[in-house]
């Protein structure tokens, strides 16, 4: 099975796990890691190899909130590092709901990881009342 990390500021991975709990249950093989103020970049890279490394047997997608932020940044270090690592940006709830469903019918991470972005992409639309 895939393994997943979610990785954000502050409690975007709780609140993301907790979300996910709500309609899913308790998931095996999930971890979340939270950049929270007052915690250095190097000590978010020891963390997020710590947690990548207990993959190693298999895949591991890697979830962060925001472009360029230092979760991105990690993540990014770590699929240079680790080549079962990889790495999206711009997580929201479809994405990782997707990912935790589909995971255990997925022969390739790869197109996993593409299949559940688009899914993701399609569950963003603009809501408007037309009169």
């Amino acid at each position: 099975m895939t393994g997943l990390i979610i990785c954000g500021h502050g409690d975007f991975a709780a609140g993301m796990y907790s979300s996910l709990k709500l309609l899913n249950g308790e998931c095996e093989h999930l971890v979340c890691i939270s950049f929270q103020e007052g915690t250095s970049f190097e000590d978010l890279c020891d963390t997020m190899n710590k947690e990548v490394e207990r993959f190693i047997d298999g895949n591991v997608i890697i979830l962060t909130d925001l472009p360029g932020g230092s979760p991105f940044k990690a993540a990014a270090m770590a699929t240079f590092q680790y080549d079962y690592a990889r790495a999206v940006t711009g997580t929201n709830f479809p994405l990782l709901l997707d990912l935790v469903l589909s995971r255990d019918y997925a022969e390739d991470v790869d197109q996993l990881l593409d299949q559940s972005i688009d899914n993701a992409r399609e569950a963003l639309m603009k809501m408007s009342l037309e009169q």
